[in-house]
């Protein structure tokens, strides 16, 4: 099962909670293995490059029509900030089918 926790170690803003932002998460990001595996192109022939020098904290770039380090792109969310409490409820609720067809609690 792909299960996710946030812990946001007290920092998350009055009215979000972390289990909210979790499901926030849930919303943008896919877990399945396949999906993974497509959007990080794991099936593509690339290793020999993004196992040198760290898999984390490198820009990504496209060459050959592969991209490289994706999984440093950043994902904005920032719109959830300014939502109100019910507002991300209520995007969760109906994204809800969505969520359990990419996570498994």
């Amino acid at each position: 099962s792909h299960s996710r926790f946030v812990e946001t170690y007290g920092t998350e803003k009055e009215g979000l909670s972390a289990k909210l932002i979790t499901d926030i998460v849930k919303i943008n990001f896919d877990a399945r293995p396949g999906a993974l595996a497509r959007d990080l192109q794991l099936r593509e022939p690339k290793y020999n490059k993004t196992a040198a020098y760290c898999h984390f904290g490198r820009e990504p770039f496209v060459e050959d029509g592969m991209k490289f380090f994706s999984w440093e792109d950043v994902v904005d969310l920032t719109k959830y900030a300014s939502m109100s409490t019910s507002d991300v409820e209520s995007e969760v609720a109906d994204m809800q089918a969505e969520i359990l067809t990419k996570w498994v609690d």
